[in-house]
């Protein structure tokens, strides 16, 4: 018997309705519904970043008829979000699937193209940082907020200049005070990352974006990159000794594997209904709410 898909979230998501107009022409039924009734077995569920109410988000994203959708992995392809069955960050199924993923170079390389030059810089090691609170740093790592990972990695990082890039709506973080640091807001993206020796986080946009630069990325905690050797993932009592982990050469299959991974999953808000039918996780939606 066919089955409804909800869409729960709390704004209207405009950028969503085209993906429900394709879903609509394929016979799915489509229907919008807050934070509530999210565990009804007669229903398709497809749940908007609910991990900050993480106690709901890790009891319901173990049901089969319930996906978790969230932004596109990537500022730069704006046009797209992620739709997962078992989970977002470090839940994701993503994580571990990208170790046989074929590379799609052409893809790749356009998207460097599109982040412009990639001079390796050795003038700072680059932290990115992410909201105080952000559940990626709360529930996804031992740090409870943003300061003290900086002041464990200030700690053990030597003579390094370490250059902190706040997250944009971050304004409650005081970075100050803190040894062999300083505070960048301003410039591009791409200018900052550009001269950096190195580039460390939390699981990011900005942290996957630093995947199409040529220089060592290590992340802090559990994120969709878990298991995908695609960069250096430290999730133990003490940081590695990054001045190593710079030194390294970087290893760029397992990097472009996992970018081609997500290039490949991100639903775009504009997908037509063939490509609904198509999309190896929208079309396990359609077929769930049509059998």
């Amino acid at each position: 018997m066919p089955r409804d898909v909800i869409i729960h979230a709390r704004t209207p998501l405009r950028l969503m309705r085209g993906f429900e107009r394709s879903l609509r022409q394929l016979g799915v039924t489509v229907k919008r519904r807050g934070y509530e009734y999210m565990d009804t077995a007669d229903e398709i569920h497809l749940i908007w970043s609910l991990t900050y109410r993480i106690a709901e988000y890790k009891a319901l994203r173990s049901l089969p008829n319930v996906w978790q959708l969230e932004n596109g992995w990537f500022q730069r392809q704006k046009y797209g979000f992620q739709l997962d069955p078992q989970g977002l960050h470090g839940d994701s199924h993503l994580c571990g699937k990208a170790l046989r993923w074929p590379v799609d170079y052409p893809a790749v390389e356009q998207m460097r193209a599109w982040y412009g030059d990639h001079p390796h810089g050795n003038e700072y090691v680059l932290f990115i940082g992410q909201m105080a609170n952000d559940a990626q740093i709360r529930d996804f790592s031992r740090f409870g907020t943003m300061r003290p990972l900086v002041e464990e990695l200030a700690d053990g990082i030597g003579s390094e200049l370490i250059v902190i890039r706040p997250h944009p709506r971050d304004k409650t973080t005081d970075y100050r005070d803190i040894p062999g640091t300083t505070v960048n807001r301003a410039g591009s993206f791409g200018a900052v990352v550009s001269k950096a020796s190195a580039v460390i986080g939390v699981n990011s946009t900005a942290l996957r974006e630093a995947l199409f630069y040529f220089k060592p990325v290590v992340a802090v905690g559990k994120g969709v990159f878990s298991g995908n050797q695609a960069l250096v993932e430290w999730s133990g009592s003490r940081l590695p000794n990054l001045i190593d982990v710079i030194r390294k050469p970087i290893p760029t299959l397992g990097k472009d594997r996992f970018l081609s991974l997500l290039l490949d999953m991100i639903v775009p808000y504009k997908i037509t209904p063939r490509k609904c039918e198509t999309h190896p996780l929208v079309s396990q939606v359609v077929a769930q709410a049509l059998r």
